[in-house]
């Protein structure tokens, strides 16, 4: 509910701060004193449309700020964090600043949002009821849903809405594979064949750098003996070695003690070695080669993998999965071609379950609504309109497939004798529709959701006898839910479990609202005030104190 509304330079309001209290709180004061910017402030709150001309003359920037207990509101915490603007406590803070060139920012708890968030948090925690536009009650939408409340149709709505999100997932599928039918056929021929073609080609996961590494090392070996065939002709082509042994064996042999002998035991060794490395080159090259059949099968396949790798514009080691996400896509295929038979019988089954269950939500608003016409009919001729009618009227369409079913739900009243019943947003009198309102909220009082009501020209045109029901029937309203209403009856201020007062002050140069929380004495001489005269007399007094005891009671 509603606690706190601070308001700093809005139009003629320098600065006030209120607290709200459970139950029926009423404002009252002279007429023009500025009651109006109250609901104003408030509206502002809940994402109203704002203007420069708001701003208090001679200052820069407007503010107002309101403070809710969400506690017990269900939905809207979660709401809030779901958007991450919850806070630590069960409180709620709404700001909105003005400034004089026409900007406007809005704010929950302490972070700032669209203006159009506001409207959608707002929605959940006030309903104004009166000539202001957060008034809901002539909204299609609001009125069906009133409708669904006072019958309990919470479960037939959840069935509706299950079965319409059944029906509507099902066709969703079902379109999408009916639409791309043609593309299907064409991609899956297509896929066929590459499937064929790679299962053919049976790559392996490494194959392609097995066979690299298998090629490049038998090219080397067919490399290596050819060079080692050239190495083994150049040494027996070559007896240089030896020629230069002999001759210089001749040289020592005639002369002990040849200077030449280390030489001649070098030349040995050398030969010694040349033999060696002769027998290792011929025995290097007598190794049996490579098959060169080997070789063509390495190349060949090689070759395959890369052109197979080209025509699917990636590296050959890719192929393996190439292969496996091209299988489960053909595997989707053929299943949604399967698919498409069996969601067929699904649709039907799904469309049948819609139909059954919005019918039956048909049938029972249609029983509930007209209970719900008359009960407000006999509120709205309590309230001062003794020709007030109500009638729900549905416009029940089978073809029309919607979540909350097939019925079109709209309030129509005759407020005149012989008056034809025309839509509630019609109705002509801002003291009427709010009183309308007021029968309406009277009967789901139980059951409406939105935790603060607010009543503006509820009692206009009225007095007497109907301003005493208007009273009461507030205060009925009050004991569920957190109720404040504008008004100039004293019938209908003796009501209140609190009270308010505006009014108007100058200092000669400028004027201002102020605003008062009444205390017990405040509220006799404000009610005694109300009830009319020049002057205040003990008997007015009296009446006053009167009224405010039984309306306390």
């Amino acid at each position: 509910m509603l606690t706190h509304l601070s308001v700093r330079d809005l139009a003629i309001v320098d600065s006030l701060s209120v607290e709200f209290g459970p139950g029926l709180t009423v404002l009252t004061g002279e007429t023009g004193a500025g009651k109006s910017i109250l609901i104003d402030a408030l509206s502002l709150t809940l994402g109203a449309r704002s203007n420069a001309q708001m701003v208090r003359q001679g200052q820069s920037r407007a503010e107002v700020t309101a403070l809710y207990d969400i506690s017990t509101i269900a939905g809207v915490a979660q709401k809030l964090a779901a958007l991450e603007l919850n806070s630590a406590d069960d409180d709620l803070h709404l700001r909105r600043t003005l400034s004089a060139d026409g900007r406007s920012r809005a704010y929950i708890n302490g972070q700032l949002v669209p203006v159009q968030m506001l409207k959608e948090v707002g929605a959940a925690l006030v309903d104004i009821h009166g000539q202001h536009e957060h008034q809901s009650l002539t909204d299609g939408t609001v009125q069906r849903q009133l409708l669904d409340a006072y019958a309990g149709h919470t479960q037939l709505v959840d069935e509706t809405g299950a079965a319409y999100d059944t029906l509507q997932a099902r066709q969703e599928e079902y379109d999408a594979l009916v639409g791309g039918a043609g593309d299907h056929e064409a991609r899956q021929a297509l896929l066929e064949y590459q499937v064929d073609e790679l299962r053919e080609l049976a790559p392996t996961a490494g194959e392609f750098e097995d066979c690299r590494q298998e090629l490049a090392y038998l090219s080397r070996a067919v490399e290596q003996r050819e060079d080692a065939g050239h190495a083994l002709t150049a040494l027996e082509d070559n007896d240089d070695v030896q020629r230069a042994l002999a001759l210089v064996s001749a040289l020592v042999d005639k002369t002990p003690g040849h200077p030449l002998i280390p030489c001649r035991e070098l030349l040995e060794t050398a030969v010694i070695h040349v033999d060696e490395a002769t027998t290792a080159l011929r025995a290097f090259t007598e190794q049996e080669l490579p098959d060169p059949e080997r070789l063509a099968v390495l190349n060949e396949r090689m070759e395959q993998l890369q052109n197979t790798a080209r025509k699917h514009r990636t590296a050959p080691e890719a192929l393996p999965d190439i292969l496996l996400t091209l299988e489960r896509e053909l595997d989707g295929l053929m299943s949604a071609s399967n698919r498409l038979g069996q969601l067929q019988d699904e649709l039907a089954q799904a469309h049948t379950n819609y139909q059954e269950a919005a019918h039956k939500l048909s049938a029972s608003r249609c029983h509930a609504a007209a209970a719900l016409g008359e009960a407000i009919s006999a509120h709205m001729q309590e309230l001062g309109m003794p020709s007030g009618r109500c009638e729900v009227a549905i416009t029940t369409v089978d073809d029309r497939i919607r979540r909350h079913g097939h019925d079109r739900v709209e309030l129509k009243v005759a407020i005149n004798p012989g008056a034809s019943m025309q839509a509630l947003a019609r109705v002509a009198s801002g003291g009427e529709l709010s009183r309308v309102s007021l029968a309406v909220q009277v009967v789901l009082a139980g059951v409406s959701a939105v935790p603060t009501l607010i009543f503006d020209e509820v009692d206009v045109g009225v007095g007497g006898r109907v301003a005493e029901i208007v009273g009461k029937q507030l205060r009925t309203v009050a004991a569920s839910r957190q109720v404040l209403c504008v008004t100039h009856l004293a019938q209908v201020a003796c009501q209140g479990n609190g009270h308010l007062r505006v009014a108007k002050r100058t200092d000669g140069e400028r004027v201002q609202t102020v605003l008062e929380q009444l205390d017990a004495k405040a509220r006799i001489a404000e009610v005694a005030r109300m009830l009319g005269g020049v002057e205040i007399t003990k008997r007015t007094l009296a009446h006053a104190r009167e009224m405010l005891k039984a309306g306390a009671r």
